[in-house]
C-alpha cells in the first residue's frame, strides 16, 4: 500500500528477461534484432557460462518486419517476437503529396510525436515490455524505454547503428533553465564535477547527456505517458511533491554500432558521455545460401561488368520517396545510357504496391536492351527482399538513400556509393562517404539522367575510390588494431559483453513496487474531488475522470437535487463506479438524521473499482455495508437506520440472473462496460468524444472479467413489498435497457423517480417504449411516483457526448429557478421532447 517504500529485489529462479524495443523501419530495427538474437544464444541453457543466469530475450517491433528479419537471419529462434500492430510508417497526406519530402511528414517515426499518431504505439510498447529485468531500445524507442526503466527500476541501454538523428529544438536550454532551475543547476554541476559525481564515467545523468540525446524525455507528450500510464511524476528528476529527486534519474548506456573510422572528430566529440563505440553490427552471412535462379541467370549475363545496385530501403517500400516511379525511371534511363546492368529493388523505390494501386507485379522483371544487340544485359527489376550480404558482393556500385544499414552493408561489400538522401541522418552519411573518398551525394532535386551518369562514371572509373571502398570495408571486419582478421560479429560481441553483464547482475531498485501480472502499472492514488484549494481527496487513477463525474453529480445535478430526496426510502446506485454518487448522496442528506434516513444500494461489478469505492466511502465517514458478490443480508428492517447507509454489492444488474463478461478500463473506470456493449465504446472513440491526447491511455490495459449478474427486481423483493424507491439512478454504459427490464411489473409503482444515462438513440427509443409499457396508465394509476397518471418522460441530449441522453421520469428533484420537478419540466417541454424523439427516430 505504501508506494514510496524503497524495495530492492533480485529476479528469482535464476532467470533474467531482457526486452528489446525497436521502433521504426527495417534499418532501425534489424541491429537490435541481431543483438537480441546474440544475447539469447549466449544466455541459453546450452551456451551460458557456469553460474550465469538463464537469459530469456524478447523483441518488441512492428509486426510487418518479423518475416524479413527472420529471412535475413537477424532474428533467430531463441528470441520471442512481440508484434506491435501499428506499421512502421503511417499513411499521411503529406507523404502522398509529390511536393513534400518524407521529412515533412509526421507519418515517419518520431520521438516527440507532435502529431499524436504514435501515442498508441508507445502505450503498446510499454505494456509489451513490462516484464523486463533489463531494457534495450533504439533511438526512436529511447524515451519509452527510459520511462519504463524508471518505473520498473531496471538497467537500460540505447543501442543504435547511427548517430543521434535529432537535436534539441531552438531555445530548449533556456526553456529548461526557466522551468526547472534547480534541476538544471544540479545537472550542470555534474558536468563540472562540482558535486563529486562527474559525468565522465557515465555513471550519472548530466546536462551534457540531456542536451546530446535525452532531451525528449523532458517534453510534454512524454510527461503524459509518465503520468497517465506509468504513474510517475511528469518530469524526470522530481518526486510526486515536485521536489528535486536526483536519485530517481536513471543513467543509461549509449551503444553505437559503428566502425570508428566512419566518424569524424566533430561526431566523436559530440557523442554522449555514456557512449560506447562497439563497431558495426553485421548480420550473419550464410555462404551456402543460394540466390534465386532468375537473379543467378542475370548475374551470369553481367559477368563482364557487375551491375549496379539500386534500392531506397524501408522508406522506399513505404512509398515515402517523392515521385518514386519518376525516380525509378530516371535511374533506369541512366543505366541504359551508360550500357550498365542494374539490379533495381523496384519495391524499395516505387513502394510495395507500386503505381498500379495494389496490382500484383512479377517478382522479377527483366527489361531487354534498348538496342537489341545482346551486348548489354539490360535491367533486372526485383521485388523481393534479399539480404544485402548475398547480393551486394556481386555488384559494382550502389545507388541508395543513405540509410546507415545500407551504407555499412555496401562498405562491407567494398562498393562505391551514390547517395540520394531523403531525411534524418542520410544527408550526413552522404557527405561523410564523400569526405572519405568512397562515394558521392546527390540531392533529390538534382537527380537527372546526366547527373547520375556523371557521378557513376567518376565512382566506377576512379581506381582510388574503388580501392578506398575496399579498404574501408575490410576494416569493418578487423579489430581496432587493424592487424588481425576477426569474425564479422566483432562489433556485436563488444555490445554483447556489456548487455550480458548488465542483465546477469540486474537487481531492481525502485520506490514503486511492480504491480502483479495483469494489474496496471499506474497504481491508484488520492486525487482531488474537484478543482480548487482544500478539495477533498478520493482514490482513483485519473483525476480528470473524478472531477468530471463529480461535476455531473454535484454541480450539474444530472441525477437530481439529492438533498431534496425524502427520507425513509431507498436509493439505487446502478453503476456505482468509484462511489462518488453515493458519497455525494450521503453528504447531501446528513441533515436527515433522525428522520428515518435513506438506504442506498450501490452496484459495481469491476473488482478493483468496487474496492476503491468502498475505500472512498469509508474514508469520508459514510456508513458502508460490504456485501461482496452476494445478496445475503438484504431484509426489510434495513430501512430503520438513521442517516444514509450505503450497502455495496460487487454485482452487475441485468435482465437475467447469471454470469457475463465485463470489459474493465482501469484508466477510465466510468466507461467500463459489459462485453456485449464494448463496440459502442469504439464508436465513441471514433466520434472524438475523448480528449485526443489522453484517449490512448484511457483504453490501455483493458481486461475482461467474469462477473455475476442479478435482477434489480430480485433485489427489491428482498426488501419487502412496500419499500419506496425515492430515486433509481442508472449509469451502466449501455446496459440500461437490461437493468430496467430486470424490474418486476408490480414494482414500478414504488419507483418515485428515475434518472438514466442512455448511451444511444436506439437504446433511448427502447427505454421509452419499455417505460410506456411498464408504467401504470389510466384512472387506476398511482397518484405519486413514476406511474402517477400518464407516463411522464423527459429526454435531454448530453451536449458533450454524441448520441447520449439523460432520461428522467417521475419526481426527480431538479434544481431550477422555480423548483420544478422533472415531471413538471417534462410537461412544460413536452412538445420539445416529442420533437427530439422524432429527430432521434429519423
Amino acid at each position: 500500500k505504501n508506494h514510496t517504500m524503497a524495495v530492492a529485489s533480485q529476479p528469482t529462479g535464476g532467470r533474467r528477461r531482457a526486452v528489446f524495443v525497436a521502433l521504426g523501419s527495417r534499418g532501425d530495427v534489424q541491429p537490435l534484432a541481431l543483438l537480441a538474437s546474440a544475447l539469447a544464444e549466449r544466455g541459453s541453457e546450452d551456451t551460458k557460462l557456469p553460474g550465469d543466469p538463464l537469459i530469456q530475450v524478447a523483441l518488441v517491433a512492428h509486426a510487418e518486419l518479423e518475416t524479413v528479419l527472420r529471412a535475413d537471419g537477424a532474428l533467430r529462434g531463441g528470441v520471442e517476437f512481440r508484434p506491435l500492430p501499428l506499421p512502421c510508417f503511417l499513411a499521411d497526406a503529406a507523404a502522398e503529396d509529390g511536393n513534400k519530402s518524407a521529412a515533412d511528414s509526421c507519418a515517419v517515426p518520431c520521438v516527440l510525436d507532435l502529431g499524436g499518431k504514435r501515442r498508441e504505439e508507445w502505450v503498446a510498447a510499454v505494456l509489451m515490455s513490462r516484464d523486463a529485468d533489463m531494457l534495450v531500445g533504439n533511438l526512436f524507442a529511447m524515451p519509452v524505454v527510459y520511462h519504463l526503466a524508471e518505473r520498473l527500476g531496471v538497467p537500460w541501454f540505447c543501442a543504435s547503428p547511427s548517430l543521434v538523428p535529432y537535436s534539441a529544438p531552438p531555445g530548449f536550454r533556456e526553456g529548461f533553465e526557466m522551468d526547472f532551475p534547480d534541476l538544471y543547476r544540479a545537472l550542470c554541476r555534474r558536468d563540472e564535477g562540482l558535486d563529486g559525481e562527474s559525468a565522465s564515467g557515465s555513471g550519472v545523468l548530466s546536462w551534457r547527456s540531456v542536451e546530446a540525446w535525452l532531451w525528449p524525455i523532458f517534453t510534454e507528450n512524454h510527461a503524459l505517458l509518465r503520468e497517465e500510464l506509468l504513474g510517475l511524476p511528469p518530469v524526470p528528476g522530481y518526486d510526486e511533491a515536485d521536489q528535486l529527486d536526483l536519485a530517481s534519474l536513471r543513467p543509461g548506456h549509449f551503444l553505437l554500432g559503428l566502425h570508428r573510422p566512419l566518424l569524424d572528430d566533430k561526431s566523436l566529440s559530440a557523442l554522449p558521455p555514456e557512449s560506447e563505440v562497439c563497431g558495426a553490427w553485421l548480420p550473419p552471412d550464410d555462404p551456402a545460401a543460394a540466390l534465386p535462379p532468375e537473379l543467378e541467370s542475370y548475374l551470369a549475363d553481367c559477368s563482364g561488368a557487375p551491375p549496379l545496385y539500386v534500392g531506397f530501403g524501408s522508406m522506399g517500400a513505404a512509398g515515402l520517396v517523392p515521385d518514386g516511379q519518376g525516380l525509378l525511371s530516371t535511374i533506369i534511363d541512366a543505366a541504359k545510357w551508360m550500357k550498365r546492368g542494374a539490379v533495381v529493388m523496384a519495391h524499395l523505390v516505387e513502394g510495395v504496391e507500386g503505381p498500379g494501386g495494389g496490382v500484383r507485379k512479377a517478382v522479377f522483371e527483366r527489361l531487354p536492351p534498348a538496342d537489341g544487340s545482346g551486348l548489354w544485359p539490360g535491367i533486372l527489376l526485383c521485388r523481393l527482399n534479399l539480404p544485402h550480404s548475398r547480393l551486394l558482393p556481386h555488384c559494382s556500385s550502389a545507388i541508395h538513400h543513405g540509410g546507415i544499414g545500407t551504407v555499412v552493408a555496401c562498405l562491407s561489400a567494398g562498393l562505391p556509393q551514390l547517395v540520394v538522401p531523403l531525411a534524418y541522418d542520410q544527408p550526413f552519411w552522404g557527405q561523410r562517404l564523400q569526405d572519405l573518398g568512397v562515394g558521392e551525394s546527390l540531392a533529390l532535386e538534382e537527380v537527372s539522367v546526366l547527373s547520375l551518369a556523371k557521378s557513376l562514371q567518376r565512382l566506377l572509373g576512379d581506381d582510388r575510390v574503388r580501392s578506398a571502398a575496399r579498404g574501408l570495408g575490410a576494416g569493418l571486419r578487423r579489430n581496432e588494431e587493424g592487424d588481425e582478421e576477426v569474425r564479422p560479429a566483432e562489433g556485436t560481441a563488444a555490445a554483447l559483453q556489456l548487455l550480458a553483464g548488465a542483465v546477469s547482475s540486474a537487481a531492481t531498485l525502485t520506490r514503486r513496487p511492480r504491480p502483479p501480472k495483469g494489474w496496471p502499472l499506474k497504481p491508484p492514488r488520492q486525487v482531488p474531488l474537484h478543482k480548487g484549494d482544500a478539495a477533498p481527496l478520493v482514490w482513483a487513477r485519473c483525476a480528470g475522470e473524478v472531477q468530471y463525474v463529480h461535476s455531473e453529480v454535484a454541480e450539474k445535478a444530472c441525477y437530481g437535487d439529492l438533498a431534496a430526496l425524502r427520507p425513509g426510502g431507498l436509493v439505487v446506485d446502478a453503476g456505482m463506479n468509484l462511489g462518488l454518487f453515493s458519497l455525494h448522496l450521503a453528504q447531501a442528506c446528513t441533515a436527515q438524521k433522525g428522520e428515518g434516513g435513506l438506504l442506498c444500494l450501490g452496484f459495481e461489478p469491476a473488482a478493483e473499482t468496487y474496492s476503491l469505492a468502498l475505500r472512498n466511502l469509508r474514508q469520508h465517514g459514510v456508513q458502508v455495508v460490504d456485501h461482496g458478490n452476494s445478496l445475503d443480508g438484504l431484509e426489510p428492517g434495513l430501512l430503520e437506520a438513521d442517516g444514509v447507509v450505503v450497502h455495496c454489492f460487487q454485482l452487475a444488474l441485468g435482465a437475467e440472473e447469471g454470469e457475463a463478461e465485463f470489459c474493465y478500463l482501469p484508466h477510465l473506470s466510468s466507461n467500463s462496460t459489459m462485453a456485449r456493449h464494448r463496440s459502442e465504446k469504439d464508436h465513441l472513440r471514433k466520434s472524438g468524444a475523448f480528449e485526443t491526447r489522453l484517449e490512448p491511455f484511457f483504453f490501455a490495459e483493458e481486461r475482461v472479467e467474469r462477473v455475476r449478474c442479478v435482477r434489480l427486481g430480485d433485489v427489491l423483493s428482498r426488501l419487502g413489498e412496500t419499500t419506496s424507491v425515492r430515486l433509481l439512478k442508472v449509469d451502466v454504459e449501455g446496459a440500461e435497457v437490461d437493468v430496467l427490464a430486470g424490474i418486476l411489473t408490480s414494482q414500478w409503482p414504488r419507483i418515485e423517480g428515475l434518472a438514466v444515462e442512455v448511451h444511444s438513440s436506439a437504446a433511448l427509443r427502447t427505454v421509452i417504449a419499455l417505460l410506456h409499457e411498464r408504467l401504470p396508465q389510466g384512472p387506476h394509476a398511482s397518484s405519486s411516483g413514476v406511474g402517477g397518471g400518464a407516463a411522464r418522460v423527459l429526454a435531454e441530449p448530453q451536449k458533450d457526448l454524441p448520441d447520449h441522453w439523460m432520461l428522467y421520469a417521475g419526481s426527480v428533484p431538479r434544481r431550477s429557478s422555480t423548483g420544478s420537478s422533472a415531471a413538471d419540466v417534462a410537461d412544460e417541454r413536452n412538445e420539445w421532447a416529442q420533437r427530439s424523439m422524432r429527430a432521434s427516430a429519423e
